[in-house]
């Protein structure tokens, strides 16, 4: 393969001395080179750019949270002379995350046409964040590189500030942050993911006093919720072990006759109660009786806060779906929980998480990465798990209103291209008309074909409790469930870890709308006929 910058009529001449082999069917020349500016294709077949590859280099280091430094060395080509022009060479740098708790920014937007931001703090050394990976241009050789590598909210944050946006973390986005780090990561979220956990928790958050639980009643309930999943079976262990509830001692107040809980370091030969504040004595009498003692769980933290930890489960649980089941090994992804955004106008918007997700390859260039804006509810009002047509109709326990819609395409329209995700734990058939009527309509104007970007407005996931509840493979979740959902992942070819096929199978299931290609198709068909009206010549 011959570079644009060696004239055509010395490739002949440059091939026959330096490079063919005297071989029948041995040579293959291509006198041109391919165009790098041309978006790599989405399928299976991907045309991969010619690469040149000098020297490589790996190695392992240890993130502390108290210096989030690394220092390595760049590389460079033997033949390379200490001193000499700028950009003699590029070294590309891919970070991979293996200590499971999902905290590193190990992606970022692919901007490299007008690159304006690093979070790693490289001074003046250029910075290109391509689909190849992390490209500097290293300006002598032998010379070390130190990089800070930020968590993924502060690169969100960092990047978000180079658009004159100003952000906060809101209330709901600090329980859901607290959340994912009290669990170690999104291997310790899937304890949760279950609607009968999630149950459990939100039972035990809503007590007025103790928020405890008779420690083997909450076992046997967590247990019970993850029997038959080989995946969440070991959920009480995790949350035992993670901190998400604390051991302590229930206590019957001989002057009132409640029942208040005490931590370990609590307990003494006289407590308080908490409900009358007197003192009573420990029952050292007969401490293991049932009447007066019982070993019991707590709630702490985030888990303590009612309503679903104030929304903190469904955020945590969807950004878990897009790390750890639709991405797992193949997919890069830099999350941030809620954010408040004060845009330049002074206009303001809320996401309850964001995301960098980039679909990774082992051979060639990665894709482009995806930037993901995402809306998370809870189960919302009660409602019966199959409500007749009138009770759907009823929209008085939506989780999706129309300021949350608005909202969410405020974002689309400010970052053109952006894939919008409402997320709920609620199952599709507790969906109300009225919400299935509000995302359809967001999710038509997002199929919307964009010529001058030459993509669609924004492409709008829908996720219900099948998804988040999952407990490792949406394959298997859907095929598990059957009917339409089965039918949809039958065909070996579906990728849904490719965004815009997961928002066009989800816009079938749940929201009623016509595969893409159709409605695509049905569109060109009726511009097709008015241009025709339009032309007819009239007698």
């Amino acid at each position: 393969m011959f570079a644009r910058s060696i004239p055509s009529v010395a490739i002949d001449g440059l091939h026959q001395k330096y490079f063919a082999a005297d071989l029948p069917g041995a040579n293959v020349r291509q006198d041109w080179y391919p165009a790098i500016w041309r978006p790599t294709p989405s399928g299976h077949v991907r045309s991969t750019r010619p690469t040149l590859t000098a020297a490589e280099k790996s190695f392992d280091v240890q993130r502390s949270e108290d210096k989030p430094d690394v220092r390595f060395d760049s590389i460079h080509p033997e033949f390379a002379a200490q001193y000499g022009n700028e950009n003699r060479w590029a070294n590309v740098i891919r970070l991979r995350d293996w200590g499971f708790e999902n905290q590193i920014a190990t992606t970022l937007p692919t901007e490299y046409r007008n690159p304006k931001f690093s979070p790693f703090q490289l001074g003046g050394e250029m910075f290109l964040a391509t689909t190849e990976g992390f490209v500097m241009f290293p300006r002598f050789r032998d010379i070390p590189h130190y990089w800070k590598l930020p968590d993924g909210m502060s690169a969100i944050a960092a990047w978000l500030k180079t658009r004159a946006i100003e952000v906060r973390l809101s209330d709901a986005g600090r329980s859901t942050q607290q959340i994912i780090q009290t669990l170690g990561g999104f291997g310790g979220v899937r304890s949760i993911a279950s609607a009968g956990v999630v149950k459990l928790l939100n039972e035990m958050s809503r007590k007025p006093i103790t928020k405890s639980m008779q420690q083997q009643e909450f076992i046997n309930r967590v247990n019970a919720a993850a029997k038959g999943d080989m995946w969440r079976e070991g959920s009480a262990e995790a949350l035992v072990k993670r901190n998400a509830v604390e051991l302590g001692l229930e206590l019957k107040c001989t002057k009132c006759s409640s029942w208040s809980w005490y931590s370990l370091k609590g307990l003494d030969y006289r407590v308080n109660c908490s409900l009358c504040l007197r003192e009573f004595n420990f029952p050292v009498i007969d401490p293991t009786s049932s009447k007066s003692s019982r070993w019991a769980y707590r709630l702490i933290g985030p888990f303590a806060l009612p309503d679903f930890a104030s929304g903190g489960y469904a955020a945590s649980l969807a950004i878990r779906f897009f790390s750890a089941v639709v991405g797992k090994n193949d997919s890069a992804v830099t999350w941030s929980s809620g954010q408040e955004l004060t845009f330049p106008s002074g206009k303001k918007a809320e996401a309850d998480f964001i995301l960098w997700y980039q679909r990774r390859q082992t051979f060639g260039p990665d894709h482009q990465t995806e930037i993901v804006f995402g809306e998370a509810k809870s189960f919302g009002g009660d409602r019966s798990m199959r409500p007749s047509r009138a009770a759907r109709e009823v929209s008085k326990g939506d989780v999706f209103k129309e300021a949350d819609v608005e909202r969410m395409k405020a974002l689309a329209e400010t970052f053109p291209g952006a894939v919008l995700v409402f997320a709920t734990m609620k199952e599709a058939a507790d969906l109300s008309i009225d919400e299935v009527a509000r995302l359809r309509k967001l999710a038509e104007w997002g199929r919307e074909y964009v010529r001058e970007s030459r993509r669609t407005r924004a492409p709008v996931i829908v996720l219900t409790g099948t998804e988040l509840f999952t407990g490792y493979s949406l394959r298997s979740a859907w095929k598990d469930k059957g009917g339409q959902h089965e039918r949809l992942i039958a065909p070996g070819y579906v990728q849904l870890d490719q965004l815009k096929t997961l928002a066009d199978l989800t816009q079938q299931l749940y929201l009623g709308m016509p595969p893409y290609h159709v409605w695509a198709d049905a569109k060109w068909k009726a511009r097709q006929a008015r241009k025709s009206r339009a032309t007819k010549p009239k007698r």
